[in-house]
């Protein structure tokens, strides 16, 4: 009998809610009984959410948590049941022990920990006392007990949220844990977990993923990954630490990526340290869409997934978190992602080609195939870094706003607004010529998807529209990155009072050429938008963008092309 490549394939539900999903009265609504159904079809064999263990069960040393854990346990327990009957496990995502704020260590002062980010007034619940440690096991035990059936349990012990005493920096203010090593602190946190679990005489995995662990080590983080409790299982962020170079620039991508296929440097490490400890081994990868530009439902980078399967296959990983919040879309590469798991094959020419003739038939497969070999190759350059993939208007594209003069609006997650800032490490004018290229490279590939649509046969034509659509908006959306670089420069030498009159007038003259370009993606990202609801959409943001604020642009590059630039234009001519 033939074994799945991969076992766990966890996935987040596309269009599930990310945060106290369980305490949202709501809750069936993110789970429909079709889309389960769905999953399994498509080969996943898990679904994940997130939990704090406060609001899901009592403590019997900190009575003051579990309130309305009764409602939230009894949906989980009901999405269990309900994902049961479709052969899928659910495991539950924690951040433990979870900081309190000041006002909570009034009269408690043996358990206060170290001290959370700057403004926020949280400190930790310190895992070096006995009370922190009886709660965290106690809580794991009664969850694990009142959810027999629950898959596991995902741990991040770094970075995401104040827990532990070392979770946010290795320079604690805590003077317990100041005595103790970091990686021993943090091993002693998954350990007692784990007993939780096994207390319960549960079957439940406690997966313990390294995301952030140079917070508490230097990579690779051999101590660390040496002192975890046996039985565990290690799940390796598959990309990050990868060295690049773009653009002349040497760079590390430190997030997920479909844009390189991994394994980075530290991942390889973490493998074999998890291999050597006979823990099982599991990855953390993207399949549909990352960061690199989470408001598309897919990247159709058939390749450079197909190559990522091959370096998991070859590195001896067992299992595999397939999505974080975003990107868990169905599509083609949750397609290609089934056929590599239930397939022996070592070619992956194999797996794309019997992809490309599934979906479009044989006749147009090798234009498929072709478009497919160019997407990827044009992404394999993107210009990652993290300030590009959190802190630019990538995400939005061309529904994103142009300015003629500063909006004065602060910087927030996923837009710069006026600053450069978020073109780090490769400045403005390389990372506006890197996005122009692969916007071109890119578009080459989409002709090619297009050419194949002649010769598909008529029940297919649906699903190809749809395709060439999400390539067409992922192409608009690099365009659409460059032109905002080259506006914001364009407008920087406009503004600048000390340039002459004619160098103004070229700026001002060039800010017009991109505002037409802008307002043709727009109108093109427009047409796509109304045939597919899906563009725009982001589990974490829900949607990033609508119809409407499309509509929004081009009304807006139009007040500026008929009424602002040429006011300027006469005034400066004027002169």
């Amino acid at each position: 009998e033939f074994s799945p490549a991969l076992s766990p394939r966890i996935i987040f539900p596309y269009f599930a809610r990310y945060g106290d999903v369980l305490g949202d009265p709501h809750f069936d609504d993110y789970y429909p009984e079709g889309f389960l159904s769905r999953l399994s079809r498509m080969g996943f064999s898990a679904l994940w959410l997130a939990g704090v263990l406060r609001d899901l069960v009592g403590s019997q040393v900190l009575p003051d948590f579990g309130a309305g854990d009764d409602e939230r346990v009894k949906r989980l327990r009901s999405l269990v049941s309900l994902a049961g009957k479709y052969g899928l496990d659910v495991y539950l995502y924690l951040n433990e022990p979870r900081g309190m704020h000041a006002d909570y260590f009034e009269g408690r002062s043996e358990i206060k920990g170290a001290a959370g980010r700057e403004g926020e007034r949280e400190f930790a619940l310190c895992s070096s006392t006995p009370v922190v440690q009886k709660h965290l096991v106690d809580s794991v035990r009664r969850l694990t007990e009142q959810v027999p059936d629950l898959g596991g349990l995902i741990l991040i012990t770094a970075s995401e949220n104040l827990t532990n005493c070392y979770s946010l920096t290795r320079n604690t203010s805590c003077p317990r844990c100041r005595e103790r090593e970091p990686t021993e602190v943090v091993a002693e946190v998954v350990g007692l977990i784990k007993r939780g679990v096994q207390e319960a005489n549960s079957a439940g995995e406690v997966i313990v993923w390294d995301w952030s662990w140079t917070i508490v080590e230097d990579d690779p983080q051999e101590q660390l990954i040496s002192g975890l409790p046996a039985a565990v299982s290690l799940m390796v962020d598959f990309e990050r630490g990868t060295p690049i170079v773009r653009g002349g620039f040497e760079h590390t991508v430190n997030e997920y990526s479909l844009s390189v296929a991994g394994p980075s440097p530290r991942a390889v490490e973490h493998l074999r340290m998890g291999h050597q400890r006979s823990l099982r081994t599991m990855a953390k990868i993207q399949l549909s869409t990352t960061w690199e530009c989470g408001a598309m439902p897919f990247i159709p980078v058939l390749n450079l997934l197909a190559e990522k399967f091959v370096a998991l296959r070859n590195h001896r990983v067992e299992g595999a978190m397939q999505s974080w919040t975003l990107g868990s879309c169905p599509s083609i590469n949750t397609e290609l992602a089934d056929l590599f798991n239930w397939n022996s094959t070592e070619d992956p020419e194999s797996w794309l080609k019997a992809l490309a003739v599934s979906r479009y038939g044989e006749e147009a497969a090798p234009e498929v195939l072709e478009s497919w070999r160019l997407f990827s190759e044009a992404f394999a350059d993107y210009p990652f870094s993290n300030p590009i993939v959190y802190s630019s208007q990538v995400l939005w594209g061309p529904a994103h706003p142009l300015y003629f003069h500063e909006s004065h609006r602060r910087p927030s997650l996923q837009n710069s607004r006026d600053s450069f800032d978020w073109t780090r490490p490769y400045g403005p004018e390389v990372t506006s010529r890197l996005f122009r290229q692969l916007e071109n490279r890119w578009n080459a590939g989409v002709t090619r998807l297009q050419s194949a649509l002649k010769k598909v046969t008529s029940d297919r034509e649906s699903d190809v529209h749809r395709d060439i659509g999400v390539a067409r908006a992922f192409g608009l959306h690099m365009g659409s990155v460059a032109n905002q670089i080259d506006f914001l420069l364009a407008r920087r030498v406009f503004r600048d009072g000390s340039q002459e009159p004619a160098e103004r007038i070229e700026a001002l003259r060039a800010m017009r050429t991109i505002v037409e370009n802008e307002r043709s993606k727009a109108a093109e990202l427009l047409a796509i938008c109304m045939k597919d609801s899906r563009i725009g959409f982001e589990a974490f943001f829900q949607y990033v963008y609508r119809p409407q604020d499309i509509r929004e642009k081009i009304l807006s590059c139009e007040y500026l092309l008929q009424r602002v630039i040429p006011a300027e234009e006469r005034r400066l001519l004027s002169r």
